[in-house]
């Protein structure tokens, strides 16, 4: 224990007193204690969140990826019978995404086939598209840096594709018209048909189920293939 020196003058009279000192430190979890450690909590965790924030606002910044929106999208194709009825079709379910690096795949579900007819549809499912087998439609491509498409540009495109249809891939070309229209939505349109024939992807056998069930009548291999495709980021 230590001790302080204290004088005292009374009545002319010098006295010492000796009192004892306290050596032990401030009690940091008494209530002055917890009130600097309050302070300085409050101070990391906002700088914590500021710090959270600015990295998800850098993030969101360079969240690249562009889905389809299928409400907005379509790809419809062209059958011909009897050598010149042509009837139109479409397909109901579209799904895919674009990188910003321009890498793209759209996947078509062959089960939402659908022709206007209920019969014709179980029947292209059934026979054409061997839908359990094969219920994807899948055409992979790369559209090239859309980064440098502005809102409001649009630009002219020739795409080297792969077709992956019934068990099947091709190269094929899409000619397409790329537009963005804002921040956040562009849209990929054909502005010429994509020309399929049945035999390259051996559907020629369910073309000819077909024609058998409709009393043998002529049912063209070649289908011409138009979309118009709307991504949302």
């Amino acid at each position: 224990m230590k001790f302080a020196v204290i004088s005292i003058n009374r009545k002319h009279q010098r006295h010492t007193v000796l009192l004892p000192t306290h050596t032990k430190p401030p009690d940091l979890f008494g209530d002055y204690g917890m009130s600097i450690l309050s302070k300085r909590l409050q101070r990391t965790t906002a700088a914590l969140a500021a710090t959270l924030l600015a990295s998800s606002l850098s993030l969101s910044t360079y969240a690249t990826s562009w889905h389809i929106d299928q409400s907005l999208s379509n790809v419809n194709f062209v059958t011909v019978k009897k050598t010149h009825v042509a009837e139109a079709h479409r397909f109901e379910t579209i799904s895919g995404s674009i990188s910003d690096s321009g890498d793209a795949k759209v996947i078509i579900e062959t089960a939402s086939v659908n022709t206007g007819i209920g019969i014709r549809d179980d029947r292209m499912r059934q026979f054409v598209f061997d839908t359990v087998n094969f219920p994807k439609i899948i055409i992979s491509t790369h559209t090239g840096e859309l980064a440098a498409l502005q809102p409001g540009e649009s630009a002219m495109q020739s795409l080297s594709a792969t077709l992956s249809l019934h068990g099947v891939e091709k190269p094929i070309t899409l000619d397409v018209l790329v537009s963005r229209l804002n921040t956040d939505k562009l849209t990929v349109t054909s502005t010429k048909p994509v020309i399929v024939n049945a035999k390259d992807f051996q559907l020629n056998t369910g073309v000819l189920k077909l024609s058998e069930l409709m009393g043998n009548i002529s049912i063209g291999s070649s289908v011409p293939v138009n979309f118009a495709l709307t991504f949302k980021q």
